[in-house]
């Protein structure tokens, strides 16, 4: 962290989530702490126990995953993935003890035709395959590095959705969306993710990272590298010689942590150690291998423009509304595809966008993926039930001038209904170009389309407590924190 009183209090980088230290909540040495304190700028940091390490050797003994050998949730081609070294918070598996990490790491990796000389390629075109041409086996393997597997997947001309063990992917021709919860290890699986693009879709070269999560129920749990914020962004910048790092939010509190790296044509140096995973699901560095030098494409076109990114993070959900999440509450609440489509109609989730495409599972004992397409738009909704843990997130990049979307108003108190609660974050992110050659502050436009990203102060029971406004790069965030009044 860049604040000199709170890394004089003790080590951050081995306490991620503030709020879940008891000798650090109520601390006055917090309740001095300033606004930019809490928002931290850290692509220059410097640490000293860095990860430049690579998933260059995918081996995959003793992780953990939702699902194990004799589960009615594992596929039946896929059954490598041992269950014996899950963390103390478990998943849903024999190894459950009742409490799941819900909170997601979210991994956004925008790619570009780097083919400039072919004016007639266009990388985001539906009818040029891309990385949607990456065979399904592939990307099975690639998911074991996560430690997760592949329920169900559907399609439309624009995308590949998959409902995970641990919630979502979705693959387009020129971006690639993973969402994971529980104790996956996200980030060991980005280098392969860069590989297969490579051996799939050579005319593609990455050139927009975005990775974010919320702060983790159980951080001690976090395997390496997700054991802390310092250990990610260290290990991410040994990808991205131009990535930036955030904490958004009020420590005490819930926050936000986002890191981005944009394009540039510098260069990391030609080699990195790799690693294999043991039984204790920790990172060995197993040898020194050269590896490709990676370096962020710039293409002539912005392939973001008109990009939006909103999520709905909540937690304290109402139990009373929760039990119909719980397999067996109701006759027709069966573990799978079918209790998943019921639970989605009985909840109102299928009201959110009537017109999708949407497939839901209700897994054993209790929770709820779904995922939706929308034309060339996606939606996807994850659920952990639990009192002790309850948490449910909505994430879509159906823009607010879809006819099929409400006003982000509108949307949000819709979302907040079905799930009931006590607080709750929204994520605003979106590309915009209004203000590319304009120097005043955008938000004093009143009719510029970066207003309608902008919650109201109020939204029923729920009262703004955090309003935070950034620009960055090309982007605007608005970050908004409600609690019930």
């Amino acid at each position: 962290m860049t604040s000199p009183v709170l890394t004089s209090f003790f080590d951050l980088k081995n306490a991620d989530d503030i709020r879940q230290s008891k000798d650090v909540i109520g601390s006055s040495i917090f309740e001095e702490d300033s606004r930019e304190s809490s928002i931290s700028d850290l692509s220059d940091s410097s640490l000293t126990n860095a990860l430049p390490i690579h998933p260059k050797f995918y081996q995959i003994d003793g992780l953990c995953s939702r699902t194990d050998s004799t589960s009615t949730l594992n596929p039946s081609s896929i059954d490598s993935i041992v269950t014996t070294a899950c963390g103390a918070n478990g998943t849903y598996s024999e190894g459950y003890t009742g409490s799941f990490e819900g909170p997601e790491k979210l991994l956004e990796i925008w790619f570009a035709n780097n083919m400039q000389d072919s004016q007639n390629l266009h990388s985001h075109d539906s009818d040029l395959p891309g990385l949607r041409s990456i065979p399904l086996e592939s990307i099975k393997s690639m998911l074991l590095l996560v430690n997760c597997t592949i329920l169900e997947s559907f399609s439309n001309n624009h995308c590949d959705a998959y409902l995970l063990s641990e919630s979502s992917l979705f693959v387009y021709p020129n971006k690639m969306i993973i969402k994971t919860c529980g104790t996956t290890t996200l980030l060991l699986a980005l280098q392969r993710i860069l590989d297969l693009s490579n051996e799939f879709c050579g005319h593609l070269s990455p050139f927009k990272i975005f990775y974010s999560r919320k702060s983790f129920m159980f951080p001690d749990l976090q395997p390496q590298p997700h054991n802390s914020w310092d250990n990610e962004v260290e290990y991410l910048n040994t990808f991205f010689s131009t990535g930036a790092a955030y904490i958004i939010g009020n420590l005490n509190s819930d926050y936000w942590h986002l890191y981005i790296a944009s394009p540039t044509f510098e260069t990391h140096s030609p080699s990195s150690p790799s690693l294999s995973i043991d039984s204790n699901s920790q990172l060995s560095i197993v040898s020194n291998l050269p590896r490709s030098t990676i370096k962020l494409f710039k293409p002539a076109v912005p392939l973001t423009r008109g990009d939006t990114t909103i999520e709905i993070l909540m937690t304290g959900l109402d139990p009373e509304r929760m039990k119909l999440l719980y397999c067996g509450h109701l006759p027709k609440s069966v573990e799978g595809l079918e209790g998943g489509k019921f639970v989605e109609n009985i909840t109102g989730i299928s009201d959110i966008y009537p017109e999708a495409e949407v497939s839901s599972y209700l897994f054993s004992p209790c929770g709820l993926s779904s995922n939706g397409l929308l034309g060339s738009n996606y939606f996807t909704i994850h659920v952990t039930p639990e009192i002790s843990c309850s948490y449910a997130s909505f994430e879509t990049n159906v823009p607010l001038s879809n006819p099929s979307s409400d006003d982000i108003n509108t949307l949000v108190s819709k979302v907040v209904k079905i799930f009931g609660p006590s607080q709750f974050t929204v994520t605003s992110f979106f590309h915009s170009e209004d203000d590319e050659n304009d120097d005043d502050l955008i938000v004093s436009k009143t009719n510029s389309p970066v207003n309608s990203f902008i919650t109201k102060k109020r939204l029923g029971e729920h009262v703004s407590t955090d309003r935070i406004h950034y620009e960055l790069d090309d982007y605007h965030l608005y970050y908004s924190h409600f609690v019930k009044s």
